[in-house]
């Protein structure tokens, strides 16, 4: 997923309920993602807790994540 279509979802999501958390993984690995960290800064801007989880397994701009 492209961060600009992340933002299309929530922009239109935050309009129409009240999101508790948005989770950027589901049975994969979020580290292989290239773009995790501008995924992460799309959530961060409209206030929703973000949720990740990794097995390190590969590990990928970790400071950028954090």
């Amino acid at each position: 997923m492209e961060p600009e279509f992340l933002d299309r979802i929530l922009k239109k999501a935050v309009t129409e309920y009240d999101i508790g958390a948005v989770a950027l993984w589901w049975w994969s690995e979020p580290f292989l993602h290239p773009k995790l960290p501008e995924l992460i800064a799309v959530v961060n801007r409209y206030g929703i807790p973000c949720h990740v989880s990794s097995n390190f397994n590969h590990i990928k701009n970790l400071e950028a994540v954090l």
